[in-house]
């Protein structure tokens, strides 16, 4: 008797039944909940084969699909955020291990306090194991140590504690004004580009800034443990004056985004440039680890924002002038690409240590870091803009996200979320590409809409821009346009970017910088070294095709904003229209998203007016308007790749 009741009481105890208990249930965990945190891979395959589960009892079937961790070491071990959208007690999982042996954790809590509620070796061939879990919270956290581990299907099984709070994830509308195209549209350029030759392309700067030129600028003598000093009239590079410079483009009525990049000398000991700034006894996901940096942007805030400061507040180098309140800048950027994955682990940052650097730079962790640290606390009124994303990656973002809900008070450290983007045939900067893609191949458009909807649904409140695009004008670069046609590889440059503008401004977003303004070096191959509008400054900043394409652009369409895509019989003829504010006029913009030299002959345009102004650019990339009568509202247009601008009023 004594031996059938032990084991009755064994077979309870180990079988996968007997592990769920009170109100357990299995969690309903959906691919759209799945946030992969580090580098890209396809979580959805851990959730995808439900067909299998068909009782209580561990699954028969094997999985089929699998998920394998990156093979980038930067991104091990790959982490996989589960929003449960309920408080849950855990208490078991299911699980297919398949072929490689490896380690995985699972975690339960949220990103502030995660407690371990698994650590287990993936041992086993095929086969389908049971685990105890023990914990409770909001999120799982996944851990997959390295791409030897192939993990099947997963089922987690829990008791419901208590709902989440209600959140809302339909998209909501915009309250936001619409952007005229002069408004949206600035450029990348440095403080030795003459701000004459950007007033005419471009109504904004996003200025690259090293912080090492406002502190030391790497001079072996200065020691910031001895009393911090910063220098911008004239910088530690002594011929750039940023007072000056951020008065005149002021002057000239360009707005000016600096962005702040890059560690300075005195706090990145062996490492590069590019390394993140962190700060000794503290982990890289804790904002006390950014304090350099965000007493460094509180200084500069301080200077050029709006708002006064007490002269004692300022660490100035002994030749500089105590003031503050100067109001000369737009906006600060913190940081470029902090998703650089390039740089491996020193430079490469974890969406959740963004977040605390992004919590540092704003408002020093909410002031809990002490005076004179964060931008807010010297300005409450300047923007702060998010480190423009190497990749469009709404991951990384969920992941600051989250982090912010659980570490601040609920608010999101920036005002503007921030991404890169070059069309090419990779699909963007992380890929292998050969040349570049045309807006309409990359679906440009369409991609940025999806990043507008975005952010309508998780931060209404933000803005968000594209702070860096564009082409080479060499084609043997990566990112290079080749000839088309008769047009030369400058003027295909200066097509590609026209049709590009005009996707973003259809697009919803907010504002976009082009990269760049000057060549860097255009014979080079490497990519971006001829993405400039202009050749390089050992060449005078000669005009490309491209400078004298946007220029007139602008002078054209500058004070219109996108209305509405007109629908035309054949997909390849797009045509767009603006609106004016000012008069009531209308733009169109007819052009083909092709990029085979393709020409409509006497195409058929209907149009609601019975006169219309129609602008062609002619070989200098310069208007050439001529008037035409409609015929039974229809006229006839020679339509190119090259796009063709139509005016009327109603």
């Amino acid at each position: 008797m004594f031996q059938k009741l032990l084991f009755f009481f064994l077979f309870v105890w180990l079988s996968p039944d007997a592990q769920l208990y009170g109100q357990s249930e299995a969690l309903k965990i959906k691919a759209n909940q799945l946030i992969v945190l580090n580098g890209e891979a396809e979580a959805s395959t851990l959730f995808d084969e439900s067909h299998l589960f068909k009782g209580a009892k561990l699954p028969s079937e094997k999985a089929e699909h699998f998920f394998r961790a990156s093979y980038n070491e930067i991104y091990l071990p790959q982490e996989i955020l589960i929003p449960l959208q309920a408080f849950y007690r855990l208490d078991s999982l299911w699980l297919f291990d398949g072929a490689g042996k490896d380690e995985i954790e699972v975690l339960i809590g949220n990103p502030k306090k995660w407690q371990s509620a698994l650590k287990s070796q993936t041992d086993l061939y095929n086969q389908w194991r049971s685990f105890k879990l023990k914990g409770e919270g909001e999120f799982i956290l996944l851990k997959i140590y390295s791409s030897q581990a192939q993990i099947g299907e997963l089922r987690f099984f829990g008791e419901k504690v208590s709902e989440a709070k209600a959140v809302n994830l339909t998209e909501r509308k915009a309250t936001r004004p619409k952007r005229t195209v002069r408004e949206i549209f600035g450029i990348n350029a440095f403080v030795d580009d003459p701000l004459d030759i950007v007033a005419p392309v471009a109504s904004s700067i996003r200025e690259y800034h090293n912080w090492d030129w406002d502190e030391g600028n790497g001079a072996v003598n200065y020691n910031p443990s001895q009393g911090k000093k910063f220098a911008w009239s004239p910088s530690y590079v002594s011929v750039w004056d940023f007072d000056h410079y951020y008065a005149e483009a002021k002057k000239k009525g360009i707005l000016v985004f600096p962005c702040l990049q890059g560690t300075a000398a005195p706090y990145r000991g062996d490492d590069d440039f590019n390394s993140k700034p962190t700060y000794r006894d503290f982990v890289a996901a804790n904002s006390q680890s950014y304090r350099h940096f965000a007493e460094y942007v509180y200084q500069f805030a301080a200077r050029y924002g709006s708002s006064q400061v007490d002269s004692s507040l300022l660490l100035l180098r002994d030749d500089q002038k105590a003031l503050s309140g100067l109001n000369l800048i737009a906006g600060l950027e913190v940081w470029n690409e902090p998703d650089k994955w390039w740089k491996g682990r020193k430079g490469y940052f974890h969406p959740f240590e963004f977040a605390a650097f992004l919590s540092a730079a704003y408002d020093g962790q909410e002031g809990r870091m002490g005076p004179k640290v964060g931008i807010k606390k010297a300005d409450p009124n300047l923007p702060v803009i998010m480190g423009g994303l190497a990749e469009t990656n709404l991951d990384y973002l969920l992941g600051i996200k989250y982090w912010s809900e659980y570490n601040r008070k609920g608010d999101f450290p920036a005002q503007v979320l921030n991404f890169h983007h070059y069309s090419n045939n990779a699909g963007g900067q992380n890929g292998n590409a050969s040349g570049a893609a045309s807006p309409e191949r990359d679906s440009l458009r369409q991609r940025l809409e999806k990043l507008v909807h975005f952010r309508n649904v998780n931060f209404p409140h933000q803005e968000i821009w594209l702070s860096e695009f564009g082409y080479d004008s060499n084609p043997k670069s990566p990112q290079g346009v080749p000839s088309i046609g008769a047009f030369s590889p400058a003027e295909v440059q200066a097509i590609w970017l026209l049709r590009t503008y005009l996707a973003i401004a259809a697009s919803g977003l907010d504002r976009a910088h082009l990269y760049m303004l000057r060549d860097v070096n255009a014979p080079n191959p490497n990519k971006y070294n001829s993405s400039g509008l202009r050749a390089e400054k050992w060449n005078k900043h000669a005009p490309k095709s491209s400078y004298f394409a946007l220029q007139s652009f602008l002078s054209l369409a500058g004070e219109y904003h996108f209305s509405k895509a007109l629908p035309q019989s054949d997909e390849s003829v797009f045509v767009y229209q603006f609106d004016s504010q000012k008069d009531g006029s209308h733009l169109w913009a007819i052009w083909l998203g092709t990029e085979s030299a393709k020409q409509f002959f006497n195409y058929a345009l209907k149009v609601p007016a019975t006169t219309v102004d129609v602008y062609r650019y002619d070989p200098s990339f310069q208007w050439k308007k001529s008037t035409q009568t409609s015929a039974a509202g229809i006229i006839k247009l020679n339509v190119s790749e090259k796009p063709i601008f139509i005016k009327w009023q109603n």
